[in-house]
Parts: C-alpha cells; sequence; structure tokens
C-alpha cells in the first residue's frame, strides 16, 4: 500500500509540473491544453470515487431521456427524429430505430433536459445534458456491424467502460472548465447568460474521446465546437413562457458530436479561439477570461465531483425550499387540507420563480408555487408532476395560493446556492419551520447509489419493462470495474 500511494503522488506531482510548464508557455492554448488531456485520458488515470461519479452521471442521464418521453412534446421530438431517415446509426435511449448520429444527439439532448430533472453543477448549469447524449450517440460507432445485438432499450450496453468511462469524465472536465474560465462577472451575467454556450466544448470532448480522436484532431474538434456553440440566450429565462427548447441542449449535443466527426474527417479550426482579447470569451458575451481555471490541476482534481444530482423536477435553485418543504410534510405527516399557509423566504433571486399561473409543464418547472403544490400533494417527482391534469387543475391552483414567497438576504451555504426558510402554519394553529443550506442531492452531500437507482427506475418505467431497467442498472454498474 505505501509503494501504491508513493507511486501515485509522484505520478500526480510529474502531471502537475507538466499542466503547470502548459500554462506558461504561451505557444499552448487552453484548447490544446484540453484536448492532450480528453485524448489521453485513460481508465486506470481516473480513481475510484470519479469512476463512480460517472457512473451516476451516465445512469441518470438515461434516466432523465427516458423519462421525458412522457410528455407530449419528448414523445415528439423522438418520434420527429426517427421519422427523418438516413444512413441509420444510433438509437435514441428508449427507441427501436436507427437514425444519424447527429439526429440521435440533437433528440437524446433535448429529452435529457426536458423535465429539468437532469444533473447539476451550481456554478456551471447542467453539464450532463450535452456530454451523456453525445457520449451515447457516438458509443453506437463501436457497434457497426452489430446494432441490435448489443443494444437493450435503445442503450448501447456493448460498449465497455474502458470507452465509455474516460468520455463522460472527459466530457465534464472540459465542460465545467470552460464555463469557469469564461464566467462572467456577476454585473455582466445578469444581463449575459447562457451556460449552454460553453457546454458544446464538452460534448464535442465526450463525442472526440468516443471517435477515438488523437490530441491533434481532438484539438480541432474543440476549435471547431466554438462555430456550432448557440449565442447565450438564456438573460431571460424568467420571461413567460418558457421557451420549450430552454437551454437547447439537443443542439449542444448535436455540434459537439458535429464537431467531432468533422476533425475525424480531417475539417480544422482555430485552436486560440478561446484566448486572448477577441477570444471566445468575448463573443460569448462575458467580460472576462481566466485560463488558468482551465490548466490548474488538470489530470489531478476532477470537476465532475462538482456535480449534484436533482430530487425534484425544477430548476436547481428552488431545491432547497422544496427540501424544507418536503422534510415539513413527511416529519408532521401533514395533510393538503389542513394548511393554511406556506412562507418561503429565501434570497431576493428566489422571486424569479414566484409563478402562480403555470401554463405549461415548462412554466411549471420555474414556479416554486407550483413545486411547493405538488410536494404537498405527495405526488411523486418526475413527468406526473406536467401532467395537464394537475397543471390546470382547480384543486393545484388553489394549493398553490396558499404558498407565499419573500426574498430577502440570508446567509448561503455555498458558493451557488440558494438557502431557504420554509414555515407551514395550519387552520389548527400548528406552525412549523424547516431550513436548508442547498438542495438535496448537492455534491456537498451527494446521493447514494442506491438513491440514483431507484430515480432511474421511476423514470425508466414510462418507458421500459422493469427487466430492461435492471439490465441497464447493471450494466451501468459494472462500467470501468
Amino acid at each position: 500500500m505505501a509503494r501504491s500511494i508513493s507511486h501515485r503522488r509522484i505520478r500526480e506531482t510529474s502531471v502537475q509540473r507538466s499542466r503547470s510548464a502548459l500554462a506558461d508557455d504561451m505557444r499552448v492554448s487552453s484548447i490544446e491544453q484540453l484536448a492532450d488531456f480528453a485524448a489521453g485520458l485513460s481508465l486506470g488515470d481516473i480513481p475510484a470515487d470519479v469512476r463512480e461519479r460517472a457512473r451516476a452521471c451516465l445512469l441518470d442521464g438515461i434516466g432523465c431521456i427516458l423519462g421525458a418521453w412522457a410528455l407530449p412534446q419528448g414523445e415528439w421530438i423522438a418520434r420527429w427524429a426517427e421519422s427523418m431517415g438516413g444512413e441509420g446509426e444510433a438509437a435514441i435511449p428508449g427507441g427501436n430505430r436507427l437514425v444519424p448520429l447527429v439526429v440521435a444527439s440533437y433528440a437524446s439532448g433535448c429529452l435529457i433536459n426536458m423535465l429539468d430533472f437532469d444533473d447539476t453543477a451550481p456554478l456551471a448549469g447542467h453539464p450532463g445534458a450535452g456530454v451523456i447524449p453525445a457520449v451515447l450517440a457516438t458509443a453506437w460507432w463501436h457497434l457497426k456491424g452489430r446494432p441490435f445485438e448489443s443494444c437493450i432499450g435503445g442503450i448501447p450496453v456493448g460498449v465497455s467502460g474502458g470507452e465509455l468511462i474516460p468520455a463522460v469524465v472527459a466530457g465534464y472536465e472540459v465542460s465545467i472548465r470552460v464555463v469557469a474560465a469564461g464566467k462572467p462577472s456577476a454585473e455582466r451575467e445578469a444581463r449575459v447568460r447562457g451556460h449552454s454556450t460553453w457546454q458544446t466544448f464538452g460534448a464535442a470532448a465526450a463525442a472526440g474521446r468516443m471517435l477515438g480522436l488523437d490530441s491533434r484532431r481532438m484539438a480541432q474538434a474543440l476549435a471547431l465546437a466554438s462555430l456550432h456553440a448557440p449565442v447565450p440566450f438564456v438573460g431571460r429565462w424568467y420571461d413567460r413562457p418558457i421557451n420549450t427548447v430552454k437551454n437547447n441542449y439537443g443542439w449542444v449535443a448535436m455540434g459537439g458530436v458535429l464537431s467531432a466527426i468533422l476533425a475525424r474527417e480531417g475539417w480544422t479550426g482555430n485552436v486560440g479561439i478561446l484566448d486572448g482579447p477577441g477570444g471566445f470569451w468575448e463573443m460569448a458575451g462575458s467580460d472576462r477570461w481566466n485560463p488558468n481555471l482551465i490548466s490548474e490541476a488538470l489530470g489531478i482534481s476532477f470537476r465532475i465531483m462538482d456535480v449534484g444530482f436533482k430530487r425534484y423536477p425544477a430548476c436547481w435553485h428552488m431545491g432547497a425550499a422544496l427540501s424544507a418543504l418536503d422534510r415539513i410534510v413527511q416529519s408532521h405527516s401533514v395533510t393538503v387540507g389542513a394548511v393554511a399557509k406556506v412562507r418561503i423566504r429565501s434570497a431576493p433571486y428566489i422571486t424569479n420563480f414566484a409563478d402562480w399561473d403555470p401554463r405549461s409543464p415548462f412554466d411549471a418547472q420555474f414556479s416554486l408555487p407550483y413545486a411547493s403544490a405538488m410536494v404537498l400533494l405527495r405526488i411523486p417527482p418526475g413527468p406526473r408532476w406536467f401532467d395537464p391534469e394537475l397543471l390546470f387543475s382547480s384543486e393545484v391552483r388553489e394549493v398553490m395560493s396558499k404558498v407565499e414567497i419573500v426574498g430577502e438576504e440570508i446567509p448561503s451555504g455555498a458558493p451557488g446556492r440558494i438557502p431557504a426558510r420554509v414555515t407551514v402554519e395550519t387552520f389548527g394553529r400548528a406552525r412549523w419551520s424547516e431550513e436548508a443550506l442547498w438542495p438535496p442531492g448537492d455534491p456537498l452531500q451527494p446521493p447514494s447509489w442506491e438513491e440514483i437507482v431507484r430515480k432511474f427506475r421511476h423514470l425508466a418505467q414510462t418507458r421500459l419493462d422493469p427487466c430492461t431497467s435492471e439490465e441497464i442498472v447493471s450494466w451501468v454498474r459494472s462500467l470501468g470495474e
């Protein structure tokens, strides 16, 4: 044991020095550093806890794609993709037809974020929404000639963990580091928002890794990703109605996959596009760029560990309030008819979710009164929350009217988190209060593998039979072991 620890420390020190040397060499761009990492990453380079997090991200992402089929918009985008024709190369999770890789990645990218139930990095949006669809689509490239002999429920289970896990880890690493390096100041971010813009690079890294790109071609894939990135258009995400495509992760996943395919065929881009005056950071509306956050401990500290998993199909920033309310309901066996008032106190930002008249599933995902009503009514979190019978129910609207939202300055539990204090008052004059510093599933308190599996089973049942679901769970659990 002492010898293995010593060797690991020697290796880490060596890697850290080499990364620092790259960062100091002005001839090596941020893209080239990321490409060198993503193309060279192997399963043996990835610590056990990071592999575990990658498996959780993969299973959670597949579950979110499957669950979204239950929404009319979800089934439509999947059926549209399957009707596109062309050379069949990949399936959509839950589907049974082969479609072109870019079409599969687009549809899966739309589906994974459709319930707003997918993973979240508190300061970096939804990295998995671009990475997981890109990985799943390009994984089919390894199954040429035997596609349906090596898939279950539209999932390419014939691909090994040695291929999948490094691709997932590389995608998250690139995605989160690029977001962090280009994060605007608070003043600018109040007007210019859009993590998905930056996450196209993560999708390209994941797809490039699955397609076997070497460091040189991986750099070209990342450079081309800058040309496929959507503009940062979610600065007005709180306007109603909410866009059905929301963060446009379908385009992010497709842009990443297309960038990797083009790079494999010899297409080229500007590998210096991220850096310096006039770099991509300015094009994307940011007012600063910190390349040190690209190279710092690259290959040693893995940013996928910054990812959290949602307990509720709603915006991450509402999670702490819903968790506190949930604890009151469960601890005191609260019945909805006994509730006179629910008072939610949180940071001033929370008032962006004060929508008492959501008109679509996507409005509902950003309505704290509606999500609170679902918790009070004990509706299991998932697609059922967005059933029109509930969304437009007079009973649900009456429960929503009991919710009061107060924005005030309260201490934050950690960067990127919005804490909440919730008080429930009953007609019988009982009064209970709970506080939550961050949402359940936060990376500071990540869920267990068993919790990830329970969520997956709940979502997968809308599309797959229990036996198929269990086969997928077993396959993911074995990856990289």
